[in-house]
Order: C-alpha cells, then sequence, then structure tokens
C-alpha cells in the first residue's frame, strides 16, 4: 500500500494464523482495506448484512440491509453511487447469487459461484509419539502435509 493505512508488523511465524494472527501482520479487511477505502471517502457500515441490491433508475444503487447488532435487527435502507461487496467468501456469493436469481442484477457472469474458494480455512492436526516435538512454530495458511 506504498506506506498508507494503519501501522502493521511482520509475520512472527508463530503458527496462530488458523485462529487469527495475534500479532497483526496479516493484511484483513478490516485493519487494511477499510481504513484505506474511508481515508478515499467511502462510509463504512459496521454491524449490518446486505439483504437487497438493486441499480438505480438515476444510477448508483439501492441496498436494502438489516442491523445484526442488539435485539432488534431492524431494516434500513441506503443509496450509493458505487458499492462494493465484501462480504466473505460467504456472504458475498449467496448475496450475488440471490440478486442474479431475484433479476436484481441480471447482468453477473453465470459462471459467478462455480469456482469458488475460501482462504484455505481447514483445520488440521499434526501429531507425533514424541512428547518432545514442538508444532507450534511456522507459518499454518496454507500448509500441506504429504
Amino acid at each position: 500500500f506504498g506506506g498508507k493505512g494503519p501501522e502493521r508488523t511482520g509475520c512472527t511465524e508463530c503458527g496462530g494464523c488458523m485462529t487469527g494472527c495475534r500479532v497483526g501482520a496479516k493484511n484483513t479487511l478490516v485493519k487494511n482495506y477499510l481504513h484505506l477505502a474511508e481515508q478515499a471517502g467511502a462510509r463504512v457500515h459496521p454491524l449490518t448484512t446486505v439483504t437487497d441490491l438493486r441499480p438505480s433508475a438515476s444510477g448508483g444503487y439501492h441496498l436494502l440491509a438489516r442491523r445484526t447488532d442488539g435485539v432488534r435487527r431492524r431494516e434500513v435502507r441506503f443509496t450509493a453511487d458505487q458499492v462494493v461487496v465484501a462480504a466473505g467468501t460467504y456472504g458475498t456469493a449467496r448475496l450475488l447469487l440471490g440478486m442474479k436469481e431475484s433479476g436484481a442484477l441480471p447482468d453477473l457472469s453465470d459462471t459467478l459461484g462455480t469456482v469458488v474458494r475460501t482462504n484455505s480455512e481447514a483445520v488440521l492436526a499434526a501429531t507425533s509419539k514424541s512428547r518432545r516435538r514442538n508444532f507450534t512454530q511456522g507459518v499454518a495458511i496454507t500448509s500441506s502435509f504429504h
């Protein structure tokens, strides 16, 4: 990011990647990308799930969302000139596939959702008969055992 964004640190190879980076080394949506978007003028609405996304006749988009905090999950409406859908692997595909199926966003590609991957979030365990073996060191993301 050319030095822009919040202060970050390098990976310490502690191996805690799968349960969450404890040292702040991972480039995450919350820590980096949203910060940069807000600096560029975007408005972020946390604890809000978009349930409907449609083009506006005058350009831009209409969004229907629900608050996900508190007991009452009230609906809220937004309009925006531009929209970035960043709801994670599952949430993004679910929203966009729903909008394609309903006809709200009919021009989305027919290949949407056909090659979907997560960030290799598989929890694996390694064991050893020796109690002296230490598996706590090293990078855990996208590791392979053969």
